[in-house]
């Protein structure tokens, strides 16, 4: 009988790295405000993408936000090595995962940056793995 086994596409620091550089760059030389920044692994595509939610995908739509992305990337390709559009996934507010890290960030007795949360429920949305980088109140910008 043949097992499948199932190999967890790793969280490098690498990856980390660049998004945490692309996001700094993003709140520094773009229009774009980020409500939240973190790197989520869905189990079903066996990968990790950069999240980054503003409420200008809402306003504006994520065409827009996207291409605002995409003016930043191949600009600084050096500093986001590995990073382009595929890896990237832009939310709106109103997503469920977005109102649930700003709920439990908000609740938490610590701030969720910089910590990486494993097989988590945020507040009835499961998780199997996310890193965040920072949620912030969109209520207190």
């Amino acid at each position: 009988m043949a097992e499948e086994i199932l190999v967890k596409e790793q969280l490098t620091d690498k990856m980390i790295k660049a998004g945490r550089q692309l996001v700094s760059i993003i709140q520094k030389d773009t229009p774009l405000r980020l409500v939240a920044a973190f790197w989520l692994y869905t189990a079903e595509a066996n990968d990790w993408q950069l999240m980054l939610a503003s409420s200008q995908v809402d306003t504006e739509g994520p065409r827009k936000v996207y291409s605002q992305i995409l003016d930043v990337l191949p600009k600084e390709s050096n500093k986001v090595s590995g990073l382009d559009l595929l890896n990237i996934t832009v939310l709106g507010l109103n997503e469920l995962l977005v109102k649930a890290l700003v709920s439990v960030n908000v609740s938490a007795p610590t701030s969720l940056s910089n910590k990486r949360l494993p097989h988590s429920n945020l507040n009835g949305v499961y998780v199997e793995d996310v890193y965040i980088y920072f949620i912030s109140d969109p209520n207190h910008n």
